[in-house]
């Protein structure tokens, strides 16, 4: 009897390369389920990849997908190449593996495949998911620290300047006794 997998991808960041993390992910877990023929693994036909999306919330359209595909009882597995490409937020993970586990979908994180069905698994994806919130929220609070440290300089924090202006900043030298300043001038 087949066992129907499928794959769940995501990255937080819109690409336009030719190759993109989902694209890599994906190919990871359609090699891990090729590899698992033998046992009854068949990949859908239908893909579920977020790019752009925060994993730091649930609404995702391929997520949402994906969901409607366990509730109808498509899949019997779910192949995701790292946890924290499913969930950036405990509550959130913990909310979706127990609609896996309602639905009778095992989960294949490539990355610790040592998981399984056990208490013992449990508690290890439980802490991976945890680990996963934590890496999420040490990275905005050094982006919220950068960017203070940059307006406490003077220094722009709001990107690329826009088109057709250019911004000379003035004092930038740590022996410059001038107070720093921002000139904009149109480009025509």
């Amino acid at each position: 009897m087949p066992i129907r997998c499928a794959i769940y991808t995501r990255q937080s960041i819109e690409s336009n390369a030719d190759l993109s993390s989902c694209q890599v992910q994906f190919d990871l877990c359609s090699a891990f389920i090729q590899s698992r023929r033998s046992l009854g693994y068949e990949l859908i036909e239908e893909r579920f990849a977020d790019e752009g999306y925060s994993g730091a919330t649930l609404d995702r359209p391929a997520l949402h997908r994906l969901l409607s595909v366990i509730r109808s009882g498509g899949i019997e597995r779910l192949i995701i190449y790292r946890l924290d490409r499913l969930s950036r937020n405990l509550r959130h993970f913990t909310t979706l593996f127990e609609e896996l586990k309602d639905h009778a979908v095992e989960l294949d994180v490539l990355n610790a495949p040592e998981t399984g069905a056990v208490p013992l698994d449990r508690f290890m994806l439980n802490v991976l998911a945890s680990f996963s919130e934590f890496e999420r929220d040490l990275a905005a609070t050094r982006i919220a620290e950068s960017r203070a440290h940059l307006k406490a300089h003077g220094r722009r924090i709001a990107g690329a300047t826009p088109f057709a202006i250019f911004s000379v900043f003035r004092g930038d030298h740590e022996d410059s006794q001038e107070e720093p300043s921002w000139r904009s001038f149109a480009r025509c």
